[in-house]
């Protein structure tokens, strides 16, 4: 069946998902094929493409690998009803459609959501939501989404990469204030994933092929210190490949904590030793961390504190040394550091000395701030 999207809404989207949700509640006491049945053609589209959607923001398995309902995937074919719809709805956008298309490819080689291809959605996030309402908004009702003409063999136009740094060059990515006036792509930092997200999506845009993009993905490392160095060896930093001044701010924003800690980095398993008098300063700074400071003369002892920031896991644990006078409290912190808190110890003594020895010989780094 070949079909043609109406020229203007004939409803709400809204109002078909409030349908769908009202039908199939959570779908776990019915197979695929109940689920199917049980909704109208409409509604067919808006359940296929609001899973995918969803699955590409959890990261879960396509529609047809995951367990949103029980029972055998009998019919019908999920695969080929996307790449007819993706067809279906380019006139909506052209990228959305490819985007589908890919990922759909993808799904045939048994590749799940749990890769390289959210990612590269997120970055155009908002067009591929709206593409997929317009397309529930605009579907001609007498259409069932199975019955639809079979689509030709999608062949995405792939670019090779460079044997040099950066592989690609076309792939401009602007991350700083200082990046070139002509880049095609934008990312000021926000966090990791963002950039990640963004030139992934740089990536796929500029032609590089599912193994490359794999390579990307899963191979450069997300460690502050060193990912723009390595996202510059793909894509073309700021469009001028960048520099050491620029690779270092985006470090600065990747990784906050070292700056307000004084350090170069605050990668890997640690604890600090501070100097007297500088706690209250760490522990303004550190506020909008997942932070405790433990308080001696509180009314609630200083072991109940901390047991109570280790169920809470906080991340990072402030104490003064001298406080802590019980051997037991100096047991539960040593635990506490070997399990990934961070501990910051203001002034040093016998102690507290001996409890650095001990992370030092079990090997746990040990800064002084």
């Amino acid at each position: 069946m070949k079909i043609e999207l109406h020229p203007t809404p004939l409803r709400q989207r809204r109002t078909v998902r409030e349908s769908v949700d009202q039908k199939l509640g959570y779908g776990y006491d019915c197979t695929y094929l109940q689920a199917w049945n049980s909704l109208s053609n409409v509604e067919r589209v808006e359940w296929m493409l609001g899973e995918l959607l969803v699955g590409l923001r959890d990261f879960r398995l396509h529609i047809w690998h995951q367990n949103f309902v029980d029972g055998e995937r009998a019919n019908p074919d999920w695969v080929s009803i996307y790449e007819a719809l993706a067809e279906v709805g380019r006139p909506l956008g052209e990228e959305t459609a490819d985007l589908l298309r890919w990922t759909v490819a993808r799904a045939r080689k048994g590749v799940a959501l749990a890769s390289v291809i959210p990612p590269v959605w997120s970055h155009s996030w908002e067009p591929v939501a709206d593409w997929a309402y317009s397309l529930v908004e605009r579907w001609p009702e007498e259409c069932d989404p199975a019955h639809l003409e079979e689509v030709d063999a999608y062949h995405r136009q792939l670019t090779a990469p460079r044997k040099e740094a950066p592989y690609y060059p076309e792939a401009k990515l602007a991350v700083t204030e200082m990046a070139a006036a002509d880049c095609i792509f934008h990312c000021p930092v926000v966090n990791l994933d963002a950039l990640m997200d963004s030139a992934s999506y740089a990536l796929w845009k500029v032609g590089a092929d599912d193994d490359q993009l794999d390579k990307f993905y899963f191979g450069v490392s997300r460690a502050p210190g060193a990912l723009a160095r390595e996202l510059a060896e793909w894509v073309n930093f700021d469009g001028d490949g960048g520099d050491d001044e620029r690779f270092e701010e985006v470090r600065k924003r990747l990784d906050p904590l070292a700056s307000i800690l004084g350090l170069d980095s605050s990668e890997g398993q640690f604890s600090a030793l501070t100097s007297e008098g500088t706690l209250d300063g760490l522990e303004a700074a550190l506020k909008d961390y997942p932070m405790v400071r433990l308080r001696e003369g509180d009314e609630v002892s200083l072991e109940r504190q901390l047991f109570a920031a280790l169920r809470s896991d906080v991340d990072i644990i402030l104490v003064r040394s001298q406080d802590v006078k019980d051997e037991k409290v100096w047991d539960t912190l040593k635990q506490a550091a070997l399990t990934g808190h961070l501990l910051i110890f203001e002034g040093e003594n016998k102690p507290c000395r001996a409890l650095m020895d001990e992370l030092s010989e079990a090997g746990m780094a040990v800064k002084l701030l």
